[in-house]
């Protein structure tokens, strides 16, 4: 938080990580609809990073592209659970930094010209998706 940056071997390690993870499991648990889980794990983390390259652009350089790369593993991340988990993949970072921003602001611990670091939300969104999605999953199937 204090760099405000997402150092590229972080965030190259992370999704390669992950898609090793995910890999695995469809081999083991879904290997019938392996190929269509791919292209759609691939296409969510497309999409991701297409919608957060369109909010760094529109944020003329606020919006860091280190964010942008890292977009790329949640993306990946909601694809692989579903179109609900992607989509709040996507809102949950910028819903927590809002919040948090209205907290700084309101305190005054923090101005409107102060930049916020973006990774850690992205970080503690996606683990709360995950951890929701996995959790019904597991009511799911008991």
């Amino acid at each position: 938080m204090k760099t405000h940056t997402l150092p590229n071997k972080f965030v190259a390690v992370a999704l390669i990580g992950q898609l090793v993870l995910m890999t695995v499991f469809l081999v083991v648990a879904d290997s019938n609809g392996f190929t269509a889980r791919v292209g759609v794990v691939v296409l969510g983390s497309a999409g991701m990073v297409l919608v957060y390259l369109l909010v760094q652009l529109a944020s003329r350089g606020k919006f860091g592209l280190g964010d942008v790369k890292f977009s790329a593993q949640f993306g990946a991340v909601g694809g692989f659970l579903g179109l609900d988990a992607w989509l709040w993949m996507m809102l949950t970072p910028f819903v927590l930094a809002g919040a948090f921003a209205l907290v700084m602001l309101a305190t005054k611990k923090m101005s409107f010209s102060d930049h916020l670091a973006f990774g850690p939300f992205m970080t503690l969104g996606g683990l709360l998706v995950s951890l929701n999605a996995v959790g019904a999953l597991i009511e799911k199937s008991t």
